[in-house]
Formats: structure tokens, sequence, C-alpha cells
């Protein structure tokens, strides 16, 4: 009883913390789109006002011949409500349906964007509608709307405002004349039709449009309509709602975000900040950029982006990975890819064999050991990086060739260049230029020595401002989702854009990954990423840069307007630069942020707005960073007390460590997959956890590492037990480095 309690006051509070971050989300969406809904909501009264009027235009008549009358058995006055009924049960399923992001953790739509275009859809039938009953009136066949009922015909209104009043909600539901076009299939023929497309269960899908079937009969037996009104209704409604979507832009798609579910920790850490911690993630509740692992240690490098994106850079490992990134390179493989693939390398790269720092098993690594980033090394000493997609990245192999190699003739000191790709199966690699200096994000958010130096900070805008402009001259304008892990730094310590951003597997720039609190406005309104949203990306970037925080662009506007540039600038930097060079990048950035995309700077002037500022021009960029030229800044890995117990294969000491921090099975997962929708994927992953715990007892580690493998590739649920028992597996075959990654996943998940 008291697990229970425990359990439901826990349960609670993340829900209440829900509830309260989905209510920031959507009052900042209301207020960009408030005049849409206020729009919508002004055409349903005037739908009433022009139902309200046509009544008074109402003649009582003989009841027109129907089909549907002669089909269907009237159900009577007194039955007449059966049909409301079910209108009603649909109406408001679908309403408190809108409001589940409140609720469920689960989510795919923004409730404020999906009104907005249900009621797009509803105006148009409208509109519609108020054309047909005005352009025909037919004697109603409801039972208030025959001969001698005193509600078929409306007395001249007394006032304008009784007209306006519409007499609602008895004018509403006593209404005659409103015919040819039924009111009710509008709404739930809108409700239904969107829940198909936003909507994820599918039972629920083929309940709804049988519900709605069976109004369409309800309303003809209960005389409300004729069934012209209904069938009107049914392929008008259709073909508005169709050409209407198409229209307008597509809504941001919340489900590709990942699952980021860890189970609760002792101290009482909810799951997203045990993720945060476990990613590097500062304790800002809108910095939830996550990071790849490379060899156990968590690097925040500029192509770890969401889990929707692409991860960059490795082919099939069964058969040209383990022999393309192997310290003993295949005598028939050698540095060439499988006779299988498609790739394109640039020429002098095409005879090199590599060596990998991640993959030192040559042909012994299965494809789901791989890391999904890794350093590897040329035969001519030059180190690049590898990154890894699969194939739901990229579905058309060509496109992914085509976009790479497109990318790929892209050339300057200023990007991290892609040098090679390559796809087989369902792999799919991108190599680029090593980048071993880490990121902007280390160096301004997670700095150990030394903040990075006023001077080095301009440095760094103007290098990103040439960058953006050159890859605009070679018509790669659009670079999508733009932040501080995307900026890397070479063995010179310049800084480098990642070429990842500038490939995407939508050309039209629908796709962008970013937390909403630092989505450019127009992508809000349209969905679609423009030259301009580069823009206000780099707009976010300087202020990154000016406050050595990552914080929202609202907030620091707020600053701005209100003249509180001291609160804006990082404390670490007082003293080092001028008022006017301060000022002077403030108002550049709050020029980048301007919600008019129009009234943004380009990145030409851009770059001549930045070149005036540089300071110490003759210094080198290692200089201003503190790095050791031509090393990399990264200090050798401290290992935790499990990361060296795994790394000596103690199995013994593993054990102990992990009982000492409470180490068991998984309680409460079967609760915890209750508060969320049960899918057929679910339960095959679920299926792959029980598979891989057989195979973990019965001591078949290399079954066990596939299927916990399935399990954690999934994304419906992380354990800490699943990682552990990974990592054991992996140990026991010989693989240390990924057993170390596990290792530290499970630590992070039970600590």
């Amino acid at each position: 009883m008291k697990k229970m309690s425990l359990y439901i006051g826990r349960e609670a509070s993340k829900l209440w913390k829900r509830i309260c971050g989905e209510t920031a989300t959507e009052i900042k969406l209301l207020a960009d789109n408030w005049t849409y809904l206020l729009a919508g909501l002004i055409c349903q009264y005037i739908h009433g006002l022009a139902a309200r009027g046509v009544h008074y235009f109402h003649r009582p008549g003989p009841v027109l011949q129907d089909v549907g009358f002669f089909l269907l058995p009237e159900l009577g006055q007194d039955r007449a409500y059966i049909s409301e009924t079910v209108f009603t049960f649909v109406f408001l399923s679908f309403v408190l349906w809108t409001f589940h992001p409140f609720i469920f953790k689960s989510k795919k739509i923004y409730t404020v964007l999906l009104w907005c275009r249900v009621l797009a859809f509803l105006v148009g039938c409208q509109l519609l509608r108020i054309i047909t009953f005005y352009s025909t009136q037919l004697p109603g066949p409801n039972y208030h709307c025959r001969e001698g009922s005193k509600l078929a015909r409306l007395p001249r209104p007394d006032s304008a405002i009784e007209v306006l009043l519409i007499n609602f909600p008895r004018g509403v539901l006593y209404g005659c004349g409103d015919l040819i076009f039924s009111s009710h299939m509008i709404f739930s023929l809108v409700f239904v039709r969107t829940y198909q497309k936003y909507g994820t269960q599918r039972f629920i899908k083929q309940c709804a449009w049988l519900i709605v079937v069976i109004q369409s009969l309800l309303i003809i037996a209960s005389r409300k309509h004729y069934t012209v009104d209904v069938v009107v209704a049914w392929y008008t409604v259709n073909l508005v709602v169709f050409f209407i979507d198409h229209k307008l832009p597509e809504l941001p798609d919340r489900s590709g975000g990942g699952m980021l579910l860890l189970p609760l920790s002792k101290d009482g850490k909810t799951k997203e900040e045990n993720h945060k911690l476990l990613n590097g993630n500062s304790g800002d509740s809108v910095d939830w950029r996550m990071r790849t692992q490379v060899n156990g240690k968590i690097s925040e490098d500029g192509n770890a982006v969401h889990v929707d994106t692409v991860m960059n850079e490795q082919c099939k490992p069964s058969d040209f990975l383990a022999q393309f990134l192997s310290a003993t390179p295949s005598p028939v493989m050698g540095a060439r890819c499988s006779k299988f693939s498609l790739c394109w390398w640039h020429s002098h790269l095409k005879p090199s064999v590599l060596e990998s720092s991640d993959l030192e098993n040559g042909g012994k690594n299965d494809r789901n050991s791989l890391p999904s980033f890794s350093e590897g090394k040329l035969d001519n000493g030059r180190w690049i990086a590898v990154k890894r997609f699969n194939k739901l990245a990229w579905p058309d192999s060509r496109q992914f060739i085509d976009e790479a190699r497109s990318v790929g003739n892209l050339r300057s000191e200023r990007l991290a260049n892609l040098i090679g790709c390559c796809h087989e199966g369902d792999e799919r690699l991108l190599v680029a230029e090593f980048m071993p200096n880490e990121t902007l994000a280390k160096h301004l958010f997670h700095w150990e020595t030394q903040t990075m130096k006023w001077a080095m900070r301009l440095r760094v805008a103007l290098y990103l401002a040439q960058a953006l402009e050159y890859c605009s001259s070679k018509g790669r304008a659009l670079y999508h989702d733009l932040n501080a892990y995307r900026v890397l730094f070479d063995q010179d310590g310049n800084p480098r854009l990642s070429c990842f951003g500038l490939m995407k597997n939508s050309r039209d720039g629908k796709s962008y990954s970013t937390n909403l609190a630092f989505t450019p406005p127009e992508y809000l309104r349209t969905g679609r990423v423009t030259p301009e949203s580069v823009v206000y990306s780099f707009g976010t970037l300087l202020l990154d840069l000016l406050s050595g925080k990552h914080i929202p662009p609202s907030h620091a506007l707020d600053l701005i307007r209100g003249k509180n540039f001291q609160m804006l600038m990082d404390s670490c930097l007082e003293g080092h630069f001028t008022n006017d060079d301060g000022t002077e990048l403030v108002r550049l950035a709050s020029r980048c942020l301007q919600y008019e995309a129009r009234e943004r700077p380009n990145a030409k002037s851009l770059v001549s707005a930045l070149m005036s500022l540089q300071k110490d021009t003759e210094v080198p960029s290692y200089v201003l960073m503190g790095i050791p030229h031509g090393t990399a800044s990264a200090q050798p890995l401290l290992l935790t007390p499990l990361g060296e117990a795994c790394l000596r294969m103690d199995r013994t000491a593993i054990h102990e460590i992990l009982e000492k921090k409470g180490y068991k099975d998984d309680e409460g997962i079967a609760n915890e997959l209750s508060f969320q929708m049960w899918t057929n994927q679910m339960q095959e992953t679920l299926n792959s956890k029980k598979q891989g715990d057989a195979a973990f007892r019965a001591q078949d580690f290399t079954t066990a590492i596939d299927c916990y493998s399935q399990f954690i590739d999934g994304g419906t649920m992380v354990s800490p037990t699943v990682f552990a028992r990974r990592c054991l597996s992996y140990l026991m075959n010989d693989m240390p480095q990924e057993a170390l990654g596990d290792a530290m996943q499970a630590q992070a998940g039970v600590s």
C-alpha cells in the first residue's frame, strides 16, 4: 500500500510538471496564432447567424419524397435524441483528444496549431453550406419544421439584437431551412478526418469512421435532414478538407523527437532531468540538445541533433564498415566498399585504408555493436569522423548519395567538409573531416579551465557568418537546426561549421529539429525553413556567445528591450570588452531575431558587420582558446569505478557496485507503460527484452546483445537493467569499449 501511495504521488508530480510545461508551450503558440483562432470562432458565429437568418425565410410544406425515408424506419420524435447523443460523443471525444498533449508523455500534435487547422476546415465547409441553403429553401423534414408546429415559422424580429443573439442554444437546436448540407456531418467528418491523419490508434480510427456512418443513418432515421443533405456532406467535406490540407503548411511532428525516457532515480530526479545529466546538458530547462556517445564518453559533436535526425557516416558493418573501419583490413576489400554498396568518395581517398579507434575487432562486430559515431584514421595519418544513419532517416538511397555528393562538393576552410558517403542495405554512412577540439557548446557551456575570450567569441561569430555566406553563394542557403553543437574546432582552434546541417532528406526545408523556444517564428506558422530562418538561428548563436548560456530568444529580447545588457552578458567577460562592442553585437543579434523574416539581415551583411568588430586578429585561435597546438583539448577519460570495473572485465566488482547502487530488475515497467498507448510495435519491443533476458540467463551473450539492442533501438523505453546486462554481454564477447558505454548509461540510470 505504501509503494502504491508513493507511486501515485510520484506520477501526480510528474503529471503536474508535464501540464505546466505543455501549458507554457501552448501559450507561446497561442500568442503567435490567436488571430487565426479568433477568425475561426467569428466564422462559427457567422455560420450560426446565417442559419438563424434562413429560418425567417422557411415555409413549411409537405415532406419531400426521399429514398432514405423509404428505406430507414422512422425513429419518432421521442427517440430523435439518439443522433444528438452520438454527435455529442464524437464532438467531446475529439475535443478531449486535442488536449491530450497536456497529459500524455507521447504526443504528436500541438493543440493550438491543430485547432487552427480544424477551424480552417470548418470555415471552408460552412461557407459552402451557407451558399447552398440560401440558394434553395426546402420544407424541413424535422418534426418542429412541419406544418402545424409553432417553431416552423419565425415571426419578424423586434430588433437587430434579437437576430444577433440567435437565441442560443435553442435557436441552433430548433432551426429550420438550413438544408441540402448537414452541419452535424460537417463537424463529424472534419473531426474524423483530422484524427485519421494525426491520431495514433488504428482501432480508434476504424471505430470513428463506423460511428460517423451510424450517425449518418440516424440523422436520416430521425428525419432531421433529407438523404441528399448527408450525401452532399460526405463528398463535399472530404474534398474541402483534402484541398485545404494541401494548401496549408504541414504541422510540426512532435513524435520524431524520440521518447526520452529514463527510470526515476532514488534522489527524486525525473526522467527528463536524468536524460539531461546523462547527455551532459546543463540544468537549463530549454537546453535539450542530444549528445552522441563515443568510446563511453559523451561527445558533443555537431553531428548529433535529435533521434529523428540522420546519424551520419557509417555503412553496413557486416560487409563494409567492419572492413573499411578496421585496424586489420580485409585483403580482399581493403578500403573499398563492397560490391553491393553505392558510394561516393573524393578521388584521393579511394585507395586509402582506414584505422579506427573505436572498431578494433575487425569483422567481429555485428551491426548492433557499432557506435553511431566513430573516429578513424587513413593510412596517410589523416583523421576522419564517421557517422551512421539508418534507413528510416534516408529511405531513398539515391537521394542520400545525391545529397551527399552535393554537400561534398562544397569546400571551405570555414566548414568541417564532407569527404565521402556510402550506403548498403539499411545502412547509410557519411565521412567528414575530423575536428579534434570539441564543440562551441563545450567551450561555452561546459568549460573547465577557462572561459572563451571576447576576441575568440567575435572570431567564432565572423567565421560562422562567412561559412553561411559561402554556403549561400553555392546554392545551399538552408542550414537545418544551427546551434552551438554544430560548431566544431579544428586542430588550430579555428571554428568550423559542421557539414551535416546542410544535409537533410527534405530539400524544401520542411523538416526542422530543435527546441520550440528556439524555433524561428515563421516555421511555427508555415512549417518550412527558409534562408531567413537560418539567420534567426544565427541570432540565437550570437546570444550564446554574448551570455555564455543557452537562453531562449524571447527572454533575451525582453532584456534587450529593457536595456538590461549587463544581465544578458556573460559575467566572466566583465571588463574584457568595451560597451560599444557589446552594444553593437547585441544590436546585431536583435536584428537577426526580428519576428518578421524580411527584416533580418542576410549573411553578407552579417559578415560586413562582424568584420569591423574583430580583435587580436594576429593572435592564433589556439592561443585564444588555450589549446596546445597540434593536440586535442580533450583530457584523458576519468572513469567511474563502474567504468574501471568494466574496462577490467571484472564481473564481481561490477556486481558489487550495482548492488550498492540499488540495481535490480525494472519494477513498475508495466505500470509505466500503462500510461502510454499500447501498439504492436511496443509489444514487439517488450518481447525483445524478454528474449534478451532469457538469453542472458542462459549465457548466450551474442543473442542477448541482439535482443537488447532491438529493445533500445525501439525507443519506447530505456532501462538501466537493459544497459547493464548488455554491458556484461559485451564484456563476455570481448568488446570492452561498447561495454564501457553501456556501463555509464546504466550507472546514470540507477545513481
